[in-house]
C-alpha cells in the first residue's frame, strides 16, 4: 500500500490529526489539502508573540502561541493567507486583555483562548471560510 492510499483511507479525524502533526513539526507545507476528495485545508499562521507588562513597565509574561486554520472545502494557503495582517491586528489586544485577566491567577487554557479567537477570527474572514481556529502551541515565559 503506497503512502498516498494509506492516508486516504485514515478518514477525516486521521487527516486532521496527520495534518496537525506534520504541521508542528514543520514538515508540511503552510497548507495541506486532501485534494482528491475536495477536504478541508489548514492554514498555519505565523507565530504570534505578545508581552504582558506590569503596571511599572516590567516584563511579566512573554507568550507566543501558534495557530491554524481550519478551511472550508475549496480555499487555499494563498486566498487565506491575506488575512493574516488583519487577523494578528484583530487578536492581539483581545489576547493581551485575556493574558492580563486570567494568567495571573492560573494558566491560560486552549479552550479559553479558541473560545476568545474564534468569532474574532471569523469576524475578520467570514464565517464562510473558517470550519475551526486550532492552538498548535502556545509558550509562556514568566519575568
Amino acid at each position: 500500500m503506497t503512502r498516498k492510499h494509506h492516508i486516504h483511507h485514515v478518514g477525516r479525524i486521521g487527516r486532521l490529526l496527520l495534518a496537525l502533526l506534520l504541521l508542528a513539526c514543520g514538515l508540511a507545507p503552510a497548507a495541506y489539502a486532501d485534494d482528491e476528495k475536495g477536504g478541508p485545508a489548514y492554514l498555519k499562521l505565523d507565530p504570534v508573540d505578545f508581552s504582558v507588562l506590569s503596571d511599572d513597565g516590567r516584563l511579566k509574561i512573554q507568550v507566543s502561541i501558534q495557530l491554524a486554520l481550519e478551511l472550508e472545502p475549496g480555499l487555499t494557503e494563498a486566498t487565506m493567507r491575506a488575512y493574516q495582517p488583519k487577523i494578528e491586528d484583530k487578536i492581539l489586544p483581545i489576547l493581551d486583555t485575556l493574558w492580563e485577566s486570567e494568567a495571573p491567577n492560573a494558566p491560560v487554557s486552549v479552550q479559553q483562548i479558541k473560545q476568545v479567537l474564534t468569532p474574532a477570527i471569523i469576524d475578520v474572514t467570514g464565517k464562510d471560510k473558517i470550519l475551526e481556529v486550532l492552538v498548535l502551541d502556545v509558550r509562556e515565559v514568566r519575568g
